[in-house]
């Protein structure tokens, strides 16, 4: 898939995970979505905590074939695209390009 295409999946992906609203419940539950397009399908590992959900960057990276970069230390993950990159950081919701 070229860069573009895969930013947007990304983002759509994004998008539609984090505006869907589950029960407000104070618990945590894991649960697993399946993405898809084209012919191509995975299973994306998610947990839903107060009626957030949150998938896995490492599932949507292998989904995509992005590098994926995780310091578990510093709480950062990174995505590589062809000639960009996007960096996450734990405890914040923006992204950084």
């Amino acid at each position: 898939m070229e860069m573009q295409k895969k930013l947007v999946l990304l983002l759509l992906a994004t998008v539609l995970l984090c505006t869907v609203q589950q029960s407000a419940h104070a618990q945590t539950r894991e649960e697993s979505i399946t993405i898809s397009s084209g012919q191509r399908s995975m299973v994306i590992r998610s947990i839903v905590k107060d009626g957030e959900r949150c998938i896995s960057l490492k599932d949507i990276a292998a989904f995509l074939s992005l590098r994926y970069v995780e310091n578990a230390v510093l709480r950062k993950s990174e995505l590589h695209f062809d000639s960009a990159v996007m960096k996450f950081t734990a405890d914040n919701a923006f992204v950084v390009q």
